[in-house]
């Protein structure tokens, strides 16, 4: 693709390339990342979301859904939010909340 042929709006490249449909299902993960986003918690949480929305603004000027970065972002997201699911103490450990990291250790 050459600069000069892209929409530079991605909900609008993937309406015009793959129709209603393929917007729905585009949606739908946008949707579910910042679902997930809220899912974490503490300093994952910000970055994540900082991260979300920086992608988003991006989008609205470029098109970013060929973009590697895209997908990494996703897929970051995603791991996130399935290890808060199964495995919240490790991630507590790893990323600890502001209020407990400042507690001096035992």
């Amino acid at each position: 693709l050459a600069p000069e042929d892209t929409a530079h709006n991605t909900a609008l490249a993937v309406g015009v390339e793959g129709g209603i449909f393929a917007l729905i299902v585009a949606a739908a993960i946008v949707l579910v990342c910042a679902r997930s986003v809220i899912q974490t918690r503490g300093p994952v949480r910000i970055a994540l979301g900082a991260a979300l929305l920086v992608w988003l603004v991006t989008s609205l000027v470029a098109t970013v859904e060929e973009n590697r970065t895209s997908w990494l972002l996703i897929a970051l997201i995603s791991l996130a939010a399935r290890l808060v699911v199964e495995e919240p103490e490790a991630m507590e450990r790893c990323f600890p909340r502001a209020e407990h990291a400042s507690r001096p250790l035992a």
